[in-house]
């Protein structure tokens, strides 16, 4: 999945709404990236946020998260629905 920062903070700021523990998000930089490893140390810092939100079956089935990951566009609602997810969570 490729994103950008502020598509993450956005996504932040949407879910907030309805969720105040949200894990926290990597600070935003004033100067833009240029060195690959600090660029790699953003992009491991963006997925243990994202798996922190996925690890939650209240926040992974939100369904401002299900657009930002695309969810409904690869997965048809017969397989993986919110409902779905949280059905096999309980098993």
């Amino acid at each position: 999945m490729t994103k950008r920062y502020n598509e993450f903070s956005d996504l932040d700021a949407a879910m907030r709404t309805k969720h105040a523990n949200m894990p926290v998000m990597p600070a935003k930089t004033w100067m833009p990236l240029k060195y690959d490893h600090d660029i790699e140390d953003r992009r491991l810092k963006l997925h243990n946020y994202l798996q922190e939100i996925v690890n939650r079956v209240d926040m992974r089935t939100n369904p401002v998260f299900r657009a930002f990951c695309m969810l409904d566009h690869y997965m048809t609602d017969s397989t993986f629905s919110p409902q779905k997810i949280a059905e096999l969570n309980d098993l």
